[in-house]
């Protein structure tokens, strides 16, 4: 499996996985690398990682199940629609919280 991974970032990760994260604006990636840290989660535990007010992260993970990078799971929490795209961000995407400013 770590070698598949490794190959598809070798081949998509500096177009593909990178266009989707260039697309993304602050809020969104906070809330992206929130949801790294914190696994699937409700909107208040993203807004607890990410110190950003609650209707910008509704805001901000709306739009990222908008354009299905997030989904919201049988438990109602959201996480990454794509394991492999959470696994790019953790590899290549370093957010801090002042990244929204």
């Amino acid at each position: 499996m770590v070698k598949a991974v490794t190959i598809v970032f070798k081949n998509w990760g500096s177009t593909y996985f990178r266009d989707l994260w260039n697309r993304t604006d602050g809020p969104q990636r906070v809330c992206l690398s929130a949801l790294k840290k914190a696994g699937s989660v409700d909107l208040f535990s993203i807004e607890q990682h990410c110190s950003l007010d609650r209707q910008t992260v509704y805001q901000a993970v709306e739009t990222l199940v908008d354009r299905d990078l997030v989904c919201i799971n049988e438990r109602g929490a959201y996480q990454f629609a794509a394991p492999i795209f959470s696994e790019w961000v953790e590899r290549n995407c370093s957010v801090d919280k002042e990244s929204h400013s």
